[in-house]
């Protein structure tokens, strides 16, 4: 019966908060029954431990424990209490009744009632999880908002989520979608709310802030205003077209919106206008003729006549039958009539004759020349226009007897050669001389492009021009070398052969497609040899490095190594180092390079190291190693031999004591005098009196062995005859027991 009680206040607590009401006055309730349930509970329980935190001990629990196990410093602080409710009061208040439930035995339900869980943005209901009731979220804490439905807790709490589908996650139910439509900008078209399996379909939203409609129709309207209705509708829910006109403005004409049929094409735009009627999409193009327009929209000519001002003559504008010729300007004005035609355009000609050849009555011409500044070129007066005849002269063009008398009178802008030659008819390829291509400082053939040394037909009378390449590279790039201009301006060479410097390598290379590098910059200074290029292009180099190098060799000759020998500039054997710095000077041998960069040695010994030849200083050198130093002599030698140092600029030093202080004074000097000439230190005497090991921070005896021997002595460390004068004089602050090694 209290159990019931329990659980019956416990709720009733819960459900209180929910409602804001009667709060403490149930938590007081509540809390009197725990306790007196507690109390009988713990009537067999031993009590003389008490309770305490479990999560005071480092476990991941939150309820109070009497096990006897708590730490001493709880007793001492007086972390114990005497009864389950008070710990949980005391230590777990945010999570009481968990603490209740999981110290004490006492089951806790929950209220049924709903609160939010941001982590898997659903609302889960207060009671215990694991059990059959798969929306149970464990029980709510008090600082939980609950709510008596999931969607009201959805709407409160996860507003930013579709309310729809977060119920349904909530619920752990299938959400098939609000079957609303809502605006999908990226395709300017509408989509319903609801899984892909259907054209209409284009997700489910979980985005409670996209707006939805109930129609299409609506979502176009409010949404994409910016597009034509029947456009967003038709996008949205594909048919076979709206059936309406657009323009086409590239190619003069409308097209309908349907799937099949004459003049039918699907739009391709959301920003396209549509007209309900033919002639009501060609008004809107006022600079096409409405002919034209309604012609080419339904795929035929208007059978009209239009002006060709060029030969003369009307022409019709029809698809099939002699004198056809369908109209290309769509702003050309069309006639009923050749005769209105002519009357109307070509004002020069008789309007009977313009006629009367219009419609297939050909005229003779004078057959000599005029010109024609359209085409640029000189023609015969004659008809029809072809390769030669331009149509009848007007009365206003000079006439010529020849092409050559008219190109020259009338177009002596243009090449002579190349007037003549179209004026009559002629395909003109040019005259075979060269002229500059000033952007690539380059000589071109006055031929066709395709051709590769041609530079395409030149057609100005003002290109200079000059009949070689060496004479056009002289005349009009004197500045750049007449080779490398030449090889330039014919694609087939692979260069000239010639030298030139890379500052960046201190080498000379060969403008050589094969061997070298082709030169880019055509400023360049080229050679003959690379001899020349070094001395010239490259004079900072050593003339030695730069031809080794250039050949793709090394010079075999020497250069120092600071700070002991000389070596040879090769690629491998006994001292090769290939050289890096170009500046540096050689010497023909290792003697000569001792003798000058090396003159404080001696030049024997130097010029033997160079040359890889074993000599000793007997000076001695540090071996971290081993740690110990060890002296410049033969390893064949008794201790401290050690042979040559293994880098040649390794310091040396005249007794081993001096490489002892200097390079290990880590080191006791006699021990490290001692370790390297193979002595064993534990035999070395000392003193036996005592000294500071400030390793230790001990009084010690200066000897080798077990305590309270602390090792030999350094010559600078002051010794006493016992150890307290020690203690007393460096380490007073330390009491004499345990300022002494022992």
């Amino acid at each position: 019966v209290l159990m019931s009680l329990v659980l019956l206040c416990t709720q009733r607590s819960l459900f209180s908060r929910h409602q804001n009401q009667h709060h403490n006055v149930n938590m007081i309730l509540s809390t009197v029954l725990i306790s007196f349930l507690s109390s009988l509970l713990q009537s067999t329980a031993a009590q003389e431990n008490g309770y305490y935190p479990g999560s005071y001990t480092g476990a991941s629990i939150t309820t109070c424990l009497n096990d006897g196990a708590h730490p001493q410093y709880m007793e001492e602080q007086g972390l114990l209490n005497d009864s389950l409710e008070d710990c949980c009061e005391q230590f777990y208040i945010w999570n009481y009744f968990v603490c209740l439930a999981d110290g004490g035995g006492i089951e806790v339900t929950g209220t049924s009632l709903w609160y939010v869980d941001h982590a898997q943005q659903v609302c889960l209901q207060d009671c215990t999880s694991g059990g059959d009731k798969a929306t149970c979220g464990g029980l709510a804490s008090s600082s939980d908002q609950l709510y008596d439905i999931a969607k009201s807790c959805c709407q409160a709490q996860l507003g930013y989520i579709n309310d729809d589908l977060c119920e349904a996650n909530s619920l752990q139910q299938e959400f098939d979608g609000t079957m609303e439509f809502y605006p999908f900008y990226q395709e300017n078209k509408c989509v319903q709310n609801c899984e892909e399996a259907s054209d209409l379909c284009g997700g489910i939203i979980q985005d409670s802030s996209t707006p939805m409609f109930e129609t299409i129709e609506e979502c176009c309207s409010e949404k994409l205003s910016h597009i034509n209705p029947d456009i967003c509708q038709e996008l949205s829910d594909p048919g076979t077209g709206t059936e309406k006109f657009y323009s086409v403005t590239s190619k003069s004409r409308c097209y309908k919106d349907c799937e099949s049929g004459v003049g039918c094409a699907r739009i391709n735009s959301t920003s396209i206008v549509l007209y309900e009627d033919l002639e009501s999409c060609c008004d809107a193009m006022p600079w096409v003729s409405s002919e034209f327009c309604t012609s080419r929209s339904t795929e035929e000519a208007s059978d009209l006549w239009y002006a060709s001002t060029q030969n003369q003559v009307c022409v019709n504008d029809c698809l099939v039958g002699d004198g056809c010729v369908p109209l290309e300007d769509p702003t050309a004005a069309l006639y009923a009539t050749a005769l209105e035609c002519c009357q109307a355009k070509i004002p020069s000609v008789s309007s009977d004759i313009c006629a009367d050849v219009s419609e297939g009555n050909p005229l003779v011409g004078s057959n000599l020349y005029y010109v024609s500044y359209t085409d640029e070129r000189c023609v015969m007066d004659c008809a029809p226009a072809d390769d030669v005849c331009g149509g009848l002269a007007d009365s206003s063009d000079e006439l010529f007897a020849n092409a050559t008398a008219c190109c020259e009178a009338k177009l002596s802008y243009k090449s002579l050669q190349y007037c003549e030659t179209i004026s009559d008819g002629g395909d003109y390829a040019g005259s075979g001389w060269y002229f500059a291509d000033y952007p690539n400082s380059r000589c071109l053939s006055d031929c066709d492009e395709s051709i590769p040394w041609c530079g395409g037909i030149v057609e100005e009378s003002s290109v200079e021009m000059n009949e070689t390449i060496a004479g056009c590279c002289d005349t009009f790039f004197p500045s750049i070398d007449s080779d490398l201009c030449a090889e330039t301006s014919d694609p087939t060479s692979t260069g000239t052969g010639k030298y030139y410097g890379v500052v960046a390598d201190s080498v000379c290379v060969a403008d050589d497609e094969i061997t070298g590098a082709r030169i880019e910059d055509l400023s360049t200074k080229l050679y003959d040899t690379i001899e020349e290029c070094c001395a010239a292009a490259l004079p900072w180099v050593t003339s030695y490095y730069c031809e080794s190098r250039s050949n793709e060799d090394y010079s075999d000759m020497w250069y120092v190594q600071y700070p002991t020998l000389c070596v040879k500039d090769c690629e491998s054997g006994p001292g090769c180092v290939p050289l890096q710095d170009s500046s540096v000077k050689l010497y023909d041998t290792s003697l000569k390079c001792c003798e000058e960069k090396l003159n404080w040695l001696d030049s024997a010994s130097c010029d033997a190291r160079s040359n890889g030849l074993e000599l000793f200083s007997d000076l001695f050198y540090v071996d971290y190693k081993n740690n110990v130093c060890k002296q410049d002599c033969s390893e064949t030698d008794p201790l401290p031999c050690g042979g040559n140092p293994s880098e040649s600029n390794t310091p040396l030093y005249d007794t081993l004591e001096e490489c002892c202080e200097t390079k290990l004074q880590w080191n006791n000097v006699d021990e490290c005098v001692a370790s390297s000439n193979g002595q064993d230190t534990t035999t070395a005497a000392g003193s036996n009196e005592y000294y500071v090991n400030w390793k230790l921070f001990k009084c010690a005896k200066d000897c080798i062995g077990s305590a309270p021997c602390g090792g030999l002595k350094n010559s600078w460390d002051a010794s006493y005859s016992n150890p307290s004068d020690c203690c007393a004089n460096h380490l007073s602050w330390i009491d004499e027991a345990e300022c002494v090694l022992s």
